[in-house]
């Protein structure tokens, strides 16, 4: 079941939700430092995330499941926010650079089909960058958080179902050891509780990661083979 965008917006206005802002926009930009001249494509609940790329490039897009409903992206000039059919994305094949996607797979119902629909309209080169909570941290057990909702993973789980969609993981980390409380002085204590990340990795409350668009399948006799010939020999095949 999807989150809805009205409560999503009202927890990224709260303490908790300037407190995630900060922590995963950082990462973010550690990993993704310089998207200039380059397309982005936001699919779930992103636009807390994409107003620093706003600087780096025109082509930025939040995408939005129509059952989530929308708000609007940027907050100033026009807008450049879509309701969409996940499986259907209104772009043309290899058209998009980076996708980012939050919110989106914990709660979708079709996560493989919605994955290589992604894959479809990455080029070549193409990226995604995942937030999903931690099975095994505390934001995915309180439920009026933003990620106390669907269903966490364990990095093996995600890895996995990147894997059967044909993308290769890049990068992984965890973030959100900050408790998901309002009180201020447990929140002014945000510094240490990150810097737990380094003895206690496992615990954090959202997986991070990166994968990048595979152009290859494993073959069922353990070699790979490129997608576009598997494609050719579908084709001849039916002739």
């Amino acid at each position: 079941m999807y989150v809805n965008a009205k409560d999503m917006k009202e927890f990224y206005f709260d303490e908790r939700g300037a407190i995630v802002q900060r922590i995963i926009r950082n990462k973010i930009r550690k990993i993704w430092p310089d998207i200039s001249n380059q397309t982005l494509i936001g699919i779930g609940y992103t636009s807390p995330f994409l107003i620093p790329f706003t600087k780096d490039t025109d082509n930025c897009f939040s995408l939005m499941p129509y059952d989530m409903g929308s708000v609007d992206y940027p907050l100033n000039g026009d807008s450049k926010t879509a309701l969409i059919m996940e499986e259907e994305l209104p772009f043309k094949n290899s058209s998009i650079n980076k996708a980012l996607l939050v919110h989106f797979l914990e709660t979708t119902y079709k996560i493989n089909e919605e994955l290589r629909e992604i894959w479809r309209v990455l080029d070549d080169e193409g990226k995604i960058l995942i937030i999903v909570p931690n099975r095994t941290g505390l934001w995915s057990r309180i439920d009026n958080t933003a990620f106390g909702n669907g269903r966490p993973f364990s990095f093996k789980q995600i890895s996995k179902i990147l894997q059967n969609a044909m993308f290769d993981v890049t990068h992984h980390e965890t973030a959100l050891f900050t408790p998901p409380t309002k009180s201020k002085f447990i929140i002014s204590m945000k510094p240490f509780w990150e810097s737990l990340e380094k003895i206690f990795p496992n615990f954090g409350g959202v997986h991070i990661i990166e994968a990048k668009k595979s152009l290859y399948r494993p073959a069922l006799i353990g070699k790979t083979v490129k997608v576009n010939k598997i494609k050719s020999a579908i084709a001849l095949s039916e002739d």
